[in-house]
């Protein structure tokens, strides 16, 4: 197996990019991907070979050189499509992730419990203490 690394592309971090944005950054990027194939393909065995991307692309790709112009005419617009869901703060999440796995815990100690027979039972009471006590301030 043949690794190659070709020219990195620099993605413009945007909150929320249009669909022309992300379809810009794309093309840039399969073109770095096709230039690093032909640069490549005759030290890999492949010379006779061809890079082809499918599904067929709308436009064309993108040289570096003509990305920064693109972009510079498209890098204010924002994308209006609505949100499907409001954002969340982390807190509601964080309580009820540790109401549930508190939840879960008793369940399973209270099923334990149950299912333990009387000589047993004396075994996970001593258990518990010694885990009582060393989680105890």
């Amino acid at each position: 197996i043949t690794v190659v690394f070709g020219e990195p592309v620099i993605v413009p971090a945007k909150k929320r990019p249009t669909y022309e944005q992300v379809d810009l950054v794309y093309r840039r990027y399969l073109h770095s991907l096709e230039e690093a194939f032909e640069a490549h393909k005759y030290n890999a065995g492949c010379d006779r070979d061809v890079l082809v991307f499918s599904p067929q692309l709308k436009g064309s790709l993108v040289k570096k050189a003509s990305f920064e112009k693109e972009w510079d005419k498209i890098k204010h617009k924002v994308d209006k499509t609505p949100t499907k869901y409001k954002k969340r703060s982390g807190v509601v999440e964080f309580i009820f992730m540790g109401a549930l796995l508190s939840a879960m815990f008793w369940t399973i100690v209270v099923i334990a419990w149950n299912s333990l027979e009387r000589h047993q039972m004396e075994y996970f009471m001593l258990i518990t203490s010694f885990l009582k006590n060393i989680f105890s301030p």
